[in-house]
C-alpha cells in the first residue's frame, strides 16, 4: 500500500505556503501541489525551492458553480500523475486545510476504510443531503472515477453534483450512499486530530473540523465510525 497526496487549490499567501512547508515536509516525494499557473510566482518559487512538486493548471473559462470546475480540473490532473504507478491510495485535500498531525490523519483515514471513498462527514439540511468536500481519501481508481468529469451540471452546487456524477443519485439520502462513502469525523475526533482552514472564508471564519461540529452540529451524521 502506498499513499499519494494531492494538495489542490490556490496558494493564496505566505501563511498558507508556510503551513504547507511545515506540515508536509516529510511527504514531498509522495505529493503534488496542483494549483494555478496564475498564482503568485514568488509563492510558487518558494515551494519549488523547498523541493515540492508543483503542477500548474490553466484556469478554465467555465469555472462552474462555486468554482466546482476548478476543483475537478486540478484534482483530476493531479491524480493522473499517480496513475500507472505503485501508488494505491490518494488523499486529496485543499491547500488551505491543515491537519494537526499528518501521520495520524493518514492512519485514521486508512482505518476508516481501505476500499471506499472517505470524506469528513455527510450533511443534511432542509431535506438536502450532501458530502463535506474538505478532503477525499480512497483507492486511486475510485478517486479517478470520482473526479473524471467532462461536463458540468450548473443546476447543482458542487457537493451534490459530485455525488450525482459518481453515484447517479441526484437527491441522495444517507441510505443511498452508506455503502459507497465512509465518514471519518468521529475517528478523527477520537484521535484528537484537528483540521483547520488557514484561509478565512468570506465571513472571516477559519472553517475546519471543529467549526463543522460547532456550526452544523444538528445537521451532520456521525456514521461509519469504528
Amino acid at each position: 500500500m502506498k499513499i499519494g497526496i494531492i494538495l489542490q487549490g490556490g496558494l493564496y499567501n505566505n501563511h498558507v505556503v508556510d503551513n504547507i512547508k511545515n506540515i508536509y515536509s516529510l511527504y514531498k516525494k509522495d505529493m503534488i501541489i496542483s494549483t494555478w499557473i496564475s498564482e503568485d510566482k514568488l509563492l510558487i518559487e518558494d515551494l519549488q525551492n523547498n523541493n515540492f512538486n508543483i503542477l500548474l493548471n490553466k484556469i478554465p473559462v467555465n469555472k462552474g458553480i462555486n468554482n466546482v470546475n476548478l476543483q475537478i480540473i486540478s484534482t483530476k490532473n493531479g491524480i493522473k500523475k499517480f496513475l500507472n504507478t505503485d501508488y494505491t491510495h490518494i488523499l486529496k485535500i485543499r491547500t488551505d486545510m491543515v491537519p494537526s498531525n499528518i501521520d495520524m490523519f493518514l492512519k485514521v483515514l486508512l482505518d476508516t476504510s481501505l476500499t471506499n471513498l472517505v470524506f469528513l462527514c455527510w450533511f443534511y439540511q432542509f431535506e438536502i443531503e450532501y458530502i463535506c468536500d474538505f478532503f477525499l481519501f480512497g483507492p486511486i481508481k475510485k478517486q479517478y472515477d470520482f473526479w473524471n468529469i467532462s461536463k458540468i451540471d450548473d443546476e447543482l452546487f458542487p457537493e451534490r453534483f459530485l455525488t450525482y456524477h459518481y453515484t447517479g443519485f441526484k437527491y441522495p439520502k444517507y441510505n443511498d450512499i452508506k455503502n459507497i462513502y465512509n465518514f471519518s469525523i468521529n475517528n478523527l475526533k477520537n484521535n484528537n486530530i484537528k483540521i483547520i482552514r488557514t484561509k478565512c472564508d468570506s465571513n472571516g471564519n477559519n472553517l475546519g473540523l471543529d467549526q463543522v461540529e460547532c456550526y452544523f452540529k444538528s445537521m451532520f451524521y456521525e456514521l461509519n465510525s469504528k
